[in-house]
């Protein structure tokens, strides 16, 4: 999978699939829609575009099972659970020190906007 970060918080997405070998790579375009809202609701919300018809209708079955943990996509809703993922990871403490996080996107770059605290 590759990412592009692209102006207007919208990043590029290429994903080559494994299997089955003969699929092209599929390519789309993550929109940020929603921004973590800390400590409350600690999820980060991306709109899919550009996906082909068949993916759009059976995308949350095909792709919802190669996510991992912390990451679910509803319809051409991508939510990505900071709680979940940085559990998964073994960093929840992370989520303790942050007081904001912004994700957003400018040509080439991802900026990410980190208001944190240490004790």
């Amino acid at each position: 999978m590759t990412l592009h970060p692209q102006p207007s918080d919208r990043v590029a997405l290429r994903v080559k699939l494994a299997r089955p070998e003969v699929l092209p790579p599929i390519t789309a375009t993550l929109a940020i829609e929603r921004q973590p809202e800390l400590p409350y609701k600690p999820t980060l919300a991306l709109r899919l575009s550009g996906l082909p018809s068949l993916l759009v209708l059976a995308g949350p079955a095909i792709l919802g099972s190669m996510l991992p943990a912390g990451m679910r996509l509803e319809g051409t809703l991508l939510t990505i659970d900071l709680e979940t993922l940085l559990t998964t990871h073994g960093q929840a403490e992370l989520l303790g020190h942050l007081d904001r996080l912004r994700v957003n996107s400018e040509s080439g770059r991802l900026v990410l906007e980190v208001d944190a605290k240490v004790d």
